[in-house]
């Protein structure tokens, strides 16, 4: 995508160059202007994503909860082959999906909120629906950039092949062309449409707050009482998010692209969705189920605790169950 990108700019004049880049810079609805954005942003993202993990890791790597980041990943992957540079790497690794999915909610943020931007900061509707697109867009390049990456891990990595099954990366090459299938598409035909716009916000909203509750739960410590009630209000929490983002409004955003698919006589966009949206509910679902699990296990050792009764905590300080890996996938 990216020497691709390079080698059309390199065909065009002067002029023809300049005015496919302000296109770009607006993130037109355009088919070439969409993939000539993705072939620059894949690079981009990622490396804006490797200076982040670089920082964070270096950052943190004497920090006292680091320790527990790196018992919560291997006892999460049950391998006691799993070093711990790689667990604290696979940590500092998914904050940086994380960010990435902050951002784009937050360029989605003025086209959700349109009137409150137009009036407090003066945006135009071109910007606000541009920044929407570049969202999407900025998405879809990470997304490629993911499969690629996985394939190298499962192929050509040693130590992570002899770790991970082949099912993740089927289920994110899945995940991830059914995604990009959706989102260039829309990006050039309904780029104006809200039920588009507000399910694209939802998803990368509650991706970004549930990962963050997520990443936080692996930085304590079961062991020690005040981590413990921490733990119970971080799965509560987790387990609303669940509830009310994932189960309740994300798939009342579905219904209602479905709908738009549907009018426009799209039928097969409107399959797509709904194999996607079936897909997410599902995965839904036991994430919301495996965040109820927790709350009602920290709330157990609280209450014991509470009582004077001793809680069972002898075990090593992260173990699967405790974990809360399952992060949810946008």
């Amino acid at each position: 995508f990216f020497f691709g990108s390079l080698f059309c700019f390199s065909i065009m004049d002067s002029g023809e160059s300049g005015q496919m880049l302000q296109r770009m810079l607006y993130s037109e609805p355009d088919i070439w202007v969409q993939l000539l954005n993705l072939g620059i942003l894949i690079p981009v993202v990622y490396a804006a994503l490797y200076l982040f993990r670089n920082q964070l890791m270096t950052w943190g790597t004497n920090k006292p909860w680091m320790h527990h980041v790196r018992q919560s990943g291997k006892q999460r992957l049950k391998s006691r082959s799993f070093c711990d540079d790689l667990a604290a790497a696979a940590w500092v690794s998914q904050c940086g999906v994380t960010l990435h999915h902050a951002v784009c909610a937050l360029l989605l943020l003025p086209a959700v909120c349109t009137p409150m931007f137009q009036d407090a900061f003066g945006f135009s509707d071109a910007l606000v629906f541009a920044l929407a697109r570049h969202a999407g867009a900025v998405e879809v390049a990470w997304e490629i950039g993911d499969i690629a990456q996985k394939v190298h891990e499962q192929f050509f990595v040693q130590d992570r092949r002899s770790l991970k099954p082949s099912s993740p990366l089927v289920q994110a090459i899945l995940h991830h062309l059914m995604a990009s299938l959706l989102v260039v598409p829309n990006n050039i035909w309904i780029p104006t449409d809200a039920s588009y716009i507000r399910l694209c916000f939802a998803l990368e909203a509650s991706a970004a707050i549930l990962c963050t509750l997520s990443q936080m739960s692996q930085t304590l410590d079961v062991n020690n009482f005040g981590d413990v009630n921490k733990l119970f209000w971080n799965s509560f929490m987790l387990a609303a998010g669940m509830v009310v983002m994932r189960l309740a409004l994300s798939p009342l955003c579905v219904y209602a692209l479905v709908a738009t698919y549907y009018r426009l006589g799209w039928n097969l966009m409107a399959l797509v969705m709904v194999l996607t949206g079936i897909t997410m509910l599902l995965a839904d679902l036991l994430y919301t189920r495996s965040a109820v699990k927790r709350v009602t296990k920290f709330g157990s050792k609280l209450q014991n605790g509470r009582l004077g009764v001793t809680p069972k905590m002898n075990k090593p300080s992260w173990d699967s169950s405790d974990s809360l890996d399952a992060s949810p996938t946008h």
